[in-house]
């Protein structure tokens, strides 16, 4: 609050302090609105305009400030009910008189203004006035006293058109206290509207009002009295705690003033004390303002302070996005990298798997039992799916010696020729323990295998003599020097041709490439492509709960593939149904790519080596 403000109310409240008599003034205020509507289009009245005027100056007679309204509609009727609330907040005796049609539907009074229109019972209550409406802006002006007088009893126009037609008024039970209500007539009876210039109980009441000393209540009284010859009763309702007169008699008036003398003399007395507490309050106000003034500079200062606060935390909040993202960016970089590499390493692996485009591959040159002959110098064993060269090196090496030529072997064009294993050199050779098949040369006894000197595996082949010249009788290995015969996994088809072989081929290649492509969910352990199936076996982690912690191993056979991709949030994947599996509860598994083609090409070449072995 600031001074100047402060020091006008103060005068403000001095003056009225120091004038006290516009306060006694208040207690003799006098406010009425009155109405007076007859002018229906169903059910014309004659006498409410004239009693509304005539009740007008009978009130201005008696020191009432009266509004007066005549033949008014509903907006009317609102905004004087509105500015008559407003004048009774000052205080005073409040008065509310109307003349015209009124109707009760469900135990509500309602006014009717001019204009309206009731087709139907509801219409009343959207197009009328409610006769609770009166009393609450008395009720919220807590003025004191209040008189409602209803000269609307009158015969309701509207009835055949309402289900429950009801004759005159109903009694209004929820007054304000200090409240004197009178009806025309009594409950459920109708008023007459009159022959003459005015209605029986207007003239009548018009004439008691202005008997001087006589209590509101006689004055009523006097009323139901003259209108007997009539057969209308009027009917009160009054919660009045003390007298009120229309006219006062000069005794009552002088005793009135008197009254006043001594109030004023009293509210002068209270008035000393009263200037001595607002002068106290003044200088406690001015110290208060002096304390939420600095209170106020404090409080800018913390909001500067904040701001500042906030404005830093928002600039380190700044640094440590761009950090992040920065550092977002660097893991972003050396994951594409990566994937750079990836993709290398797989075009790497692939072209080490698929055949040079040199190789002459024009089909089988012969046939000794499950063994075939090409003549690009392979032979292959179609019981295992191996591919040997048909001939060893032809010279005694080391196992060094024999491992590098293996590997180095570019027999058919294909770059994985590697050393046999025991068990796989142990194919070659029937019961008697001689090569199966002249369609290997093997110039002496005997080939290095990849795990000489293990333990474990099938049986040994050991140096002997030549029995013949591709037949060898295997005993025990023997220290020194042997033969290197190259092997890798063959392929398998039913055909002989050219373009058979090379379409098998070309499936494999794609596969494998597929397979180096995929995301790093699913670790490749190895690819077999057998009689009767083609595996692969692998090394699965995350994206799917394997049952446990750590790698889970499995083995899928491309005999039982179902061709179908699903979208996985940004992979695709291809469920495979798995055998000769570690994992617990789990009979599928899905491969992912990172994209549709990837995915498709593994689908499509799997497919194709698929029906080679479905129709062989």
């Amino acid at each position: 609050m600031q001074t100047m403000p402060i020091r006008i109310f103060l005068v403000l409240f001095i003056i009225i302090l120091i004038y006290p008599s516009s306060l006694i003034a208040a207690t003799e205020r006098r406010t009425a609105l009155v109405i007076g509507n007859g002018s229906y289009e169903g059910g014309p009245l004659i006498n409410p305009a004239n009693d509304a005027t005539d009740m007008a100056a009978k009130l201005k007679s008696l020191d009432f400030d009266v509004i007066l309204k005549k033949n008014s509609h509903l907006q009317d009727i609102e905004e004087a009910m509105e500015e008559f609330g407003n004048r009774l907040k000052r205080g005073g005796v409040g008065l509310f008189y109307f003349a015209g049609h009124g109707v009760q539907i469900g135990g509500v009074n309602y006014l009717l203004p001019i204009g309206v229109k009731v087709r139907k019972e509801s219409d009343v209550r959207y197009q009328a006035i409610d006769a609770n409406r009166i009393l609450d802006e008395m009720a919220n002006a807590n003025n004191g006293l209040n008189i409602v007088i209803l000269d609307a009893c009158r015969d309701n126009p509207y009835g055949r058109n309402f289900r429950n037609a009801s004759r005159g008024l109903a009694i209004i039970s929820a007054a304000p206290e200090g409240t004197f209500i009178s009806y025309a007539t009594g409950p459920g009876q109708l008023a007459l509207d009159g022959s003459g210039r005015n209605s029986p109980y207007t003239e009548a009441l018009m004439k008691n009002m202005t008997i001087p000393g006589l209590p509101i209540e006689q004055v009523f009284k006097n009323v139901r009295v003259q209108l007997t010859p009539y057969k209308q009763t009027p009917w009160e309702m009054s919660s009045l705690k003390g007298d009120f007169y229309f006219k006062p008699s000069q005794v009552k008036s002088e005793d009135l003033i008197r009254k006043q003398e001594a109030e004023r003399v009293i509210i002068v007395e209270e008035k000393k004390q009263q200037q001595q507490e607002i002068e106290r309050k003044y200088q406690e106000l001015e110290r208060q303002e002096a304390l939420q003034s600095e209170q106020r500079k404090m409080e800018s200062e913390q909001v500067r302070l904040a701001e500042e606060k906030k404005r830093q935390q928002q600039e380190m909040e700044r640094k440590r996005q761009e950090s992040e993202r920065q550092e977002a960016l660097k893991v972003e970089q050396k994951n594409q990298e990566a994937e750079q590499v990836r993709l290398v390493e797989g075009k790497k692996q692939l072209a080490m798997l698929r055949p040079s485009s040199t190789s002459k591959f024009v089909g089988e040159a012969y046939r000794d039992g499950r063994f075939i002959s090409y003549d690009n110098g392979t032979v292959v064993d179609t019981n295992s799916n191996l591919m040997w060269a048909a001939m060893d090196n032809g010279k005694d090496v080391e196992e060094y010696g024999a491992k590098k030529y293996c590997e180095n072997y570019r027999g058919g064009g294909y770059t994985d020729w590697r050393m046999p294993t025991k068990a796989e050199l142990a194919g070659l050779f029937g019961s008697k323990k001689e090569m199966v098949t002249d369609l290997i040369k093997i110039t002496k006894c005997c080939p290095w295998p990849s795990d000489y000197g293990r333990e474990e595996g099938s049986t040994d082949i050991s140096n002997s003599s030549l029995s013949s010249r591709n037949k060898i009788a295997p005993t025990s290995f023997d220290s020194g020097c042997w033969r290197a015969l190259p092997v890798r996994h063959g392929i398998i088809s039913s055909s002989n041709s050219k373009d058979a072989v090379d379409l098998s081929i070309k499936a494999i290649d794609d596969i494998k490439l597929s397979l180096s492509l995929m995301e790093p969910n699913n670790t490749i352990e190895n690819m077999i492509v057998k009689e009767n199936e083609i595996e692969i076996t692998f090394t699965s982690t995350g994206r799917i709960n394997l049952g446990g912690d750590g790698n889970r191993r499995g083995r899928i056979r491309y005999v039982d593939i179902k061709p179908q991709i699903w979208k996985s949030g940004q992979s695709y994947s291809v469920y495979l149904p798995i055998s000769g599996s570690t994992m617990t509860d789990i009979n599928e598994i899905p491969f992912f790519w990172k994209s549709m083609e990837h995915a498709n090409q593994f689908v499509n070449a799997a497919s194709v080596l698929k029906n080679k072995i479905m129709n062989r």
